[in-house]
């Protein structure tokens, strides 16, 4: 039998189980919503939307300490768990995605035999986009290996930051990964909507948490 900690005990309860029935409950709705007979690129959709909106999660948990002015400190059990998640829902997002276009996954990045070129590396937008996703997927088991206190003893402060802030690299790659993947397969106005307003969320904490820091730190030189 499993002896968890008291902290471990309250992270489940208190994150991981509410975060797992919304994205369970959110993945669901996607997919109710998308009118699509294949069901794995329902999926595909549902759990690539679902890991956005955790990856932006854990992106602006820092700015909306700065403007409510409260400790941010280096690393929150909160924002390490909602991390986790966004990292197991984006693996999900790969798995599914690798069963609706081609089904073999050297496709993705090799031409296929039938084609001309068969065998080399694509250059097509269709290649750049599943590069820009195998960029995204490294980043992402990098930054879920380091989301435990072992890696942040072993690295240390100012090294485990460094690393962490290649979340914002991951977040372009996974822009960049999304756009291509809107022209390749003409995605409808609503997919496009809802993904400029998830990513508009993101840049606008940003943007206020900076605006707080720079603030902050003028009123600090001040005083």
């Amino acid at each position: 039998m499993i002896n968890l900690s008291r902290r471990w005990r309250k992270r489940l309860l208190r994150h991981y189980l509410p975060c797992s029935i919304i994205c369970s409950l959110l993945i669901a709705l996607i997919v109710w919503l998308i009118e699509s007979p294949n069901l794995m690129f329902q999926l595909s959709i549902a759990t690539a939307y679902t890991a956005l909106l955790l990856l932006v999660a854990t992106l602006i948990t820092g700015p909306i300490n700065l403007i409510l002015n409260k400790s941010n400190p280096v690393s929150t059990d909160l924002r390490r768990d909602i991390g986790i998640m966004a990292a197991l829902v984006g693996i999900s997002h790969i798995v599914f995605g690798l069963q609706v276009h081609l089904g073999n996954p050297l496709y993705y990045i090799i031409v296929q035999p039938i084609l001309p070129n068969a065998g080399q590396l694509r250059r097509d937008v269709f290649g750049l986009a599943n590069y820009m996703g195998i960029a995204a997927t490294i980043i992402l088991i990098l930054l879920l290996l380091l989301s435990n206190n072992a890696s942040l003893r072993w690295l240390g402060r100012d090294r485990w930051k460094a690393l962490q802030r290649t979340n914002y690299l991951l977040f372009l790659f996974v822009v960049i990964h999304a756009v291509l993947y809107f022209v390749i397969e003409e995605r409808a106005w609503l997919y496009i909507g809802a993904f400029i307003l998830i990513c508009s969320t993101m840049l606008i904490f940003q943007g206020m948490g900076v605006y707080h820091h720079y603030k902050k730190s003028r009123t600090g030189d001040n005083s």
